[in-house]
């Protein structure tokens, strides 16, 4: 018969005492935790635009982790720097421990680097201990064990998370977190390997935890651990499971949590929004500071590249003019405003050079290099056929666009859950929206719905229609030409 889990028998366990020690950082641990953060943070800002690609989710885990081991020691990531304020909080305890010839101490971290730091603090106040860790053997994880649990002079047992499943560990009374697991379950399975049935004396367990930090913001969002743990921080789980569970913007809301002020501390004050079309924001602004001397304001796409270029055509002084508009670009499309893999780059040419490019043009000596102009200034249709909006028509287009993102975000997520068939049901929903945003955007009428004869076999439709879909809805002013091939494939 398998045994009751730990949580059935809590009635006839001993007294527990928690407590937690916060430590501040040291000088060189802040600086690079505030390099990590701000990495976290610009892909979580990318996020909130659009589903991070797979190169870019795995980036966040990492610094994610790195955030969290940066609040135990740089020394995890940089052997030169041994700095662990920790060390000195957990010195004072094992000192007082020590002097209590019945207590025994359960220390865990999950990395070997802080275990190896702790090793080191106790041979320098010569206090026996086991070590139980991935990289010691197992025969030998054995005698470590058994060391522990019958020598006297054997006081502390340093694990690492392999430890704290399936060990009957009841000689300790005191269980010391170097770190915490954002799982509130694996938390709990370090302590019961103290705190369990037959322990017959009081169990401390001890939190030493990194002051302003993520360590200490997850202690005010409890409620929350289990949902980031089993997506995110544990790094057992993956963006797709964690927004298929909860949302995409359920997991970001919980992430700026833990990135923003803490929980007692004060609220940072709400960010200016920024406009919807920042490329006419931009285009209105730098007419006002150009008073007389702006020509034309494009926004160019092209052949090469996912960015686009802010390009403006000035009378004279383009060398100037690009100076004074620099800052405005900056603030509307500066790093961690804008995705750092679609920039949206400036070039200022004055008239007589944009005449001189127009000529060599028209006489064949310049290839066309661009699949895509939007005119932003004067607002008129452009040489490629692309028409103005109304305002009105620009709105809608962009509800709908967002709608097709958002199925279509959807449908990557259900597919790679395996929900194939609810996968192609989001998908078709993607295409009926993404033909709606590109017919109000070329003046086409809208489709209704979508033609029972768009049904193919799901491996057909993932292998054809998804990219083509993945491209018009990240591409803000697509070819005339490659929309109605679209619209006829997908829609007609």
């Amino acid at each position: 018969m398998p045994c009751a889990p730990d949580s059935d028998v809590e009635t006839e366990l001993p007294d527990r005492t928690d407590q937690t020690f916060l430590v501040p950082l040291s000088g060189e641990q802040k600086n690079r935790y505030l390099d990590h953060e701000a990495q976290v943070a610009r892909l979580a800002s990318i996020a909130k635009r659009r589903p991070l690609t797979q190169q870019e989710s795995e980036k966040l885990l990492r610094e994610l982790a790195m955030m969290r081991m940066v609040c135990d020691t740089n020394y995890i990531l940089d052997p030169k720097e041994r700095a662990c304020p920790k060390l000195a909080e957990l010195e004072k305890v094992l000192e007082e421990c020590r002097e209590n010839s019945d207590v025994k101490v359960l220390v865990f971290s999950e990395w070997e680097r802080m275990l190896e730091l702790v090793q080191g603090l106790c041979k320098r106040l010569r206090l026996g201990f086991a070590l139980h860790t991935g990289s010691v053997p197992q025969l030998r994880r054995r005698a470590e064990i058994q060391r522990f649990k019958n020598e006297p002079g054997c006081r502390a047992f340093l694990s690492t998370d392999s430890g704290s499943t399936g060990l009957n560990l009841q000689s300790a009374s005191v269980v010391i977190n170097c770190d915490l697991p954002w799982n509130p379950a694996r938390l709990e399975q370090r302590i019961s390997r103290a705190w369990r049935k037959h322990q017959t004396r009081p169990v401390t367990v001890i939190h030493l935890v990194s002051e302003g930090t993520i360590e200490q913001k997850m202690i005010g969002t409890l409620k929350t651990k289990q949902a980031l743990a089993e997506g995110v921080l544990d790094l057992r789980g993956d963006l797709k499971k964690l927004a298929l569970t909860s949302g995409r913007q359920t997991f970001l809301s919980r992430l700026q949590q833990l990135l923003g002020p803490s929980v007692d501390g004060p609220q940072s004050e709400e960010p200016k929004p920024l406009p919807v079309d920042r490329s006419l924001a931009f285009a209105q602004a730098a007419r006002e500071k150009l008073a007389g001397a702006l020509i034309r304001c494009e926004e160019t796409y092209p052949l090469e590249g996912a960015h686009s270029v802010l390009f403006v055509v000035v009378e004279r002084d383009a060398a100037l003019w690009r100076e004074r508009l620099a800052p405005l670009h900056q603030e509307l499309f500066g790093e961690g405003k804008w995705d750092p893999l679609a920039p949206v780059k400036i070039e200022v040419i004055d008239r007589a050079t944009d005449e001189a490019l127009r000529r060599m043009a028209e006489a064949g000596l310049i290839a066309p290099s661009t699949r895509a102009i939007r005119s932003l200034s004067p607002a008129a249709e452009n040489g490629n056929g692309a028409v103005a909006l109304s305002e009105e028509e620009r709105q809608k287009a962009l509800a709908h666009r967002q709608q097709a993102s958002r199925k279509l975000k959807m449908a990557d997520l259900l597919e790679g859950g395996g929900l194939s068939e609810e996968a192609h049901e989001a998908l078709r929903e993607a295409t009926l929206w993404a033909g709606r945003a590109l017919a109000v955007e070329n003046r086409l009428p809208e489709p209704g719905e979508i033609k029972e004869s768009l049904r193919p076999p799901v491996s057909l439709l993932w292998g054809d229609a998804l990219p083509t879909l993945h491209e018009l809805v990240s591409s803000p002013s697509p070819p005339p030409t490659r929309v109605t091939e679209v619209l006829q494939k997908l829609l007609a």
